[in-house]
């Protein structure tokens, strides 16, 4: 999923996190976020300020893009 200003990616993966990624970079741009489940979907609020992430564990979780 990409980020509403284009500038970050969101990959959801089946090792239980979720990673942001600068467009055109190779790090990420902080810690994983981490279920308990295989994450299915990983979405940019509007602003791009938030991301939900939902996982195979049935849980939802709103984290901020900034540590």
């Amino acid at each position: 999923t990409c980020s509403p200003n284009t500038a970050q990616l969101a990959t959801a993966s089946a090792d239980w996190s979720t990673q942001l990624w600068p467009v055109g970079v190779g790090e990420s741009l902080r810690r994983p976020l981490d279920h308990s489940g295989e994450v299915v979907t990983a979405r940019f609020s509007p602003n791009g300020a938030m991301i939900v992430t939902e996982a195979r564990d049935q849980r939802a979780i709103v984290w901020p893009v900034q540590e």
